[in-house]
Formats: C-alpha cells, structure tokens, sequence
C-alpha cells in the first residue's frame, strides 16, 4: 500500500489530481494499513488544491483524529481553517502543530500569521520577533519582516 500511496503523490506533483485521489483512497481504504493518517493527509492536500475546503477540512479531521501526534496534520488542518475563514480554529491546529514540532519555523510562522489575520497584533508580533533570527528562508524571512512592520504601524497608530 505504500506504493499506492507514493504513487499518489507522483500523479498529485504531476498535476494528475484525478488518479492520484485514486491512489490514497485504495490506501485510505486499505483496513490493514497501518499509517491511515498518510493518506488522509494526502486527500486533504489534493482537495485543497482543487479549492474544496469541506472535503480538505473532513479529510485533515480524520488525519489527526487518525494519529494525534501528526503534526503535518495539524499544520495542514490550520491552513484549511484559515482559508476557510477560521481564525480561531486555525490558531489552535497551528498551536497543536507547534507544540508538537516547536522547532519548525513555518508552524510559528503560520501560527504568527495567523494570529494577526485575527486581529492578535501583540502575539503575532511577539512570535514574528522570536522565530525572525531562525528563518533561513529569504521569501519567508521577507515576509516576516513586512508583517512586523505592518504590525509596528497599527501599534503605532493605535489600531
């Protein structure tokens, strides 16, 4: 099965989202594999491509109910909350994630991106100024530093 599964995410880079949601569901099917949150974590990636948020959220759901401690699932599940307009819930996957990896710069990232989109200026700017020095990437390290500045002018202006 997790040649099926694998499988799944070669069509999926591909662009061939149709046979790759073949793929995962014969292993999300499969009752005798062990890893159900793989592919489950794969369908919500695929779904989330395509823009359909319920089946991405449901497919997140079952990966960390699946395995609790997945903090792929968890870093997944925010993204699909946030685009879903869900703050709050996307803050608390992001946190999960967090703590479950607390050395990943993109979970606190996201948590901190996620906690401005909410209107939590104070965190946000707090969690950007901690992981700011650990951000080897450029793209994100750029972007870090303009939410920061953002931040540093709604301060400022009292916002």
């Amino acid at each position: 099965m997790e040649a099926h599964n694998n499988l799944g995410m070669i069509y999926q880079e591909m662009g061939f989202l149709d046979k790759a949601e073949e793929e995962f569901k014969k292993v999300a099917a499969d009752v005798n594999y062990p890893n159900k949150e793989m592919p489950y974590y794969n369908l919500a990636r695929l779904y989330s491509l395509r823009l359909d948020w319920e089946t991405a959220q449901f497919y997140a759901d079952k990966a960390v109910q699946t395995n609790p401690r997945y903090h792929l699932g968890h870093n997944l599940q925010g993204y699909i909350l946030e685009s879903r307009g869900k703050l709050p819930e996307a803050i608390e996957s992001y946190k999960q994630a967090v703590k479950l990896l607390p050395s990943d710069v993109t979970y606190q990232f996201n948590l901190a991106v996620a906690y401005y989109k909410n209107g939590d200026l104070r965190l946000a700017r707090e969690t950007l100024e901690e992981i700011r020095p650990l951000i080897a990437d450029p793209a994100m390290r750029e972007k870090a530093d303009s939410y920061l500045k953002e931040i540093k002018e709604k301060e400022k202006a009292g916002v």
